[in-house]
């Protein structure tokens, strides 16, 4: 009942502050107070709450009268930040860089958009290199994130030279790292046409989510058609495709291409973006280990059940799935074995005709003779995929079943 009681008194007392501009600490330090035990509670209490509560608008007060005040930085504010703060922003970024790279850290202009939910155009109307500068720092790129861009730069030189081969101009080229569709030209018509290039590993197929961008890009940048220019021959099956799109794999865009621009082509697309000795050793570890543990559990999986749980290519990190089984000092599963030149592949066939033979000889010797039937039952695997029955029983020195058949008692 006291606390009721107590509640109705500060609710009063807020509505007496809020009747005349506010000229004292007594309001702010209670919005403070709730804001922090909001805040105890894991909550960033907005702009518009506050202003519900506490009549902000009225007071002439916005966020930056509160949270720097209670030692929080905008950049930390998990809430919608005001207008005005950008500059606030732009300094926190600046201090937080440079704590960062103290710790030899270099975040990048993802890291940082994922991380405070912000858009750094919006905040600094520049790119990262340029908010590095700001700081008088040298940006330093990850090797994969350098591998990745030298890629995209190669590309798009290529694409630019081919371009007249298509009949069509270019007229705004834009940046690696800039938002929005990389090319735009123009046809014999006049019509404007957007090009996006994805610089992909062959591995890499053409998603759905590459569709929904190209969608975009025809309403925001009022594009009669666009066009995705990409380094695999993969697509995904299903795609929402419709007459203002257009893909050009791999295989179309050799046709307009020198020897000199194929061969890089073909680099781009067999170059593994995570090349660094220490990068591939540990995600190949985290391969290994994920197949070791799913094994133990009974489960022998394959490349598409890595690339969902690890969001992983496999075939980045190895030639084969066998190599992976081999690498995770496992038995190769019998249904990946099958004919073929790899030594891999050989050795393991090799080790599983050897245990049939063994279970052949140990059954014949109680007097009986497995079947195909049987031996695929034991083994859960097609034998007659890997080798027949006469073969089998010529390797142990026993007759096969068309001739023991002849034989009469």
């Amino acid at each position: 009942m006291q606390n009721i009681i107590k509640e109705h008194k500060q609710i009063s007392i807020l509505k007496e502050m809020q009747t005349q501009k506010f000229n004292n600490n007594a309001y702010l330090s209670t919005i403070k107070d709730y804001v922090s035990k909001e805040l105890m509670k894991g909550r960033h209490p907005s702009y518009r709450e506050l202003d519900k509560r506490f009549n902000l608008a009225y007071n002439k007060l916005t966020l930056k009268n509160i949270y720097p005040f209670l030692g929080i930085p905008f950049l930390y504010v998990k809430c919608r930040r005001p207008n005005s703060s950008l500059k606030l922003l732009k300094g926190d970024l600046i201090n937080y860089l440079k704590n960062e790279v103290k710790k030899d850290h270099f975040p990048s202009r993802r890291e940082l958009e994922n991380k405070f939910r912000l858009r750094l155009n919006d905040v600094t109307g520049r790119g990262i290199k340029e908010l590095y500068k700001e700081a008088d720092i040298t940006y330093k790129q990850n090797i994969n994130q350098e591998t990745k861009s030298k890629k995209a730069q190669i590309f798009k030189e290529i694409i630019i030279k081919i371009i007249p081969k298509l009949n069509l101009k270019l007229i705004l080229e834009r940046g690696t790292h800039e938002r929005g569709i990389d090319l735009i030209v123009v046809d014999d018509m006049g019509k404007r046409i957007g090009i996006e290039l994805k610089a992909y590993n062959r591995f890499e197929a053409v998603k759905k989510k590459n569709v929904k961008q190209l969608n975009r890009f025809i309403r925001k940048e009022k594009l009669e058609m666009v066009y995705l220019f990409t380094t695999t021959n993969k697509i995904q099956n299903r795609l929402p495709l419709h007459g203002r799109i257009k893909i050009f794999i791999f295989e179309d865009l050799k046709r307009f291409c020198n020897k000199n621009q194929q061969a890089m082509l073909k680099w781009i697309r067999t170059h593994s973006v995570n090349y660094t000795p220490s990068y591939k050793r540990i995600k190949r570890e985290e391969i290994c280990n994920y197949v070791r543990n799913e094994y133990n559990c009974g489960r022998k999986i394959g490349h598409r059940e890595i690339a969902r749980a690890l969001k992983l290519s496999a075939f980045s990190y190895f030639k084969s799935i066998c190599e992976i089984y081999k690498a995770a000092d496992l038995p190769i599963p019998l249904r990946k074995i099958r004919d073929t030149t790899s030594t891999i592949y050989a050795e393991e066939k090799i080790r599983f005709l050897n245990q049939v033979i063994l279970y052949l000889k140990s059954e014949i010797q109680i007097g009986h003779y497995p079947s195909g039937e049987d031996i695929n039952k034991k083994f859960k695997v097609n034998i007659w995929n890997k080798i027949s029955m006469t073969a089998l029983h010529q390797k142990i020195g026993e007759k096969p079943y068309s001739e023991r058949r002849k034989i009469k008692p």
